[in-house]
């Protein structure tokens, strides 16, 4: 009640003026996605907890979030698997949300867990274009010798219609890198998996590329 008053009195600017943003940020507060509150200056401040996955392969490598298609649109981005924490969750169970639901249960008994630990980050919502305090909780993990993730795969290409084109990437910075100078797609599995009637897009790549992609990481 206290976050739908916050979004009430807040002025409108920015990204926040948008229809979609103010629906979206609606839905966050009624879902216990996230929490609101308006500063001195009338604009809203928005503080989300986020659960990711962290996860290592034995050679070395990130399991990433590459991209998702919602719709006819393919969105390109580099971050790791990962959800919003509801207000009445553990830490523990949303990562068992995650895996089940977004992840589909595809590393099921293939992955050993070490350690969570907290980050804070604090930018402008691209989604909501309003200040926003990122709690994040980064669970490590690696995946098991001899274990394989078993989902649908996808071709990564700069050509055709049935492929992902995500030979660019634009990173936090503004720079485009592009993906296919860092190394062939043709030699990694690219998997593919839908949620909430999204389809996103994972692979496994290595700390510099991640590093590279994401502006720094998580």
């Amino acid at each position: 009640q206290i976050g739908l008053q916050a979004l009430s009195a807040a002025r409108p600017w920015g990204g926040w003026s948008t229809r979609a943003a103010k629906t979206k940020l609606r839905g966050e507060v009624l879902a216990g996605k996230s929490v609101v509150a308006v500063t001195t200056d009338g604009s809203l401040r928005r503080v989300v907890s986020l659960v990711l996955l962290k996860l290592m392969s034995p050679e070395g490598s990130f399991l990433v979030e590459i991209g998702q298609r919602r719709g006819g649109d393919v969105i390109p981005h580099c971050q790791m698997p990962g959800t919003k924490q509801h207000a009445d969750e553990t830490c523990d169970e949303t990562l068992e949300r995650l895996l089940k639901t977004k992840l589909h249960g595809v590393l099921d008994g293939k992955v050993a867990f070490g350690e969570i630990r907290q980050e804070i980050h604090e930018t402008v919502s691209r989604a909501t274009g309003i200040s926003t305090r990122y709690l994040r909780y980064v669970c490590s993990a690696t995946m098991k010798a001899g274990a394989a993730i078993d989902a649908p795969t996808v071709a990564i290409s700069g050509v055709g219609t049935t492929a992902l084109d995500m030979s660019e990437q634009t990173n936090v910075r503004g720079s485009r890198q592009s993906f296919s100078s860092q190394r062939s797609w043709d030699d990694r599995p690219v998997w593919t998996l839908y949620a909430r009637g999204t389809c996103f897009y994972y692979a496994w790549l290595t700390q510099g590329e991640f590093a590279l992609f994401s502006g720094g990481g998580h």
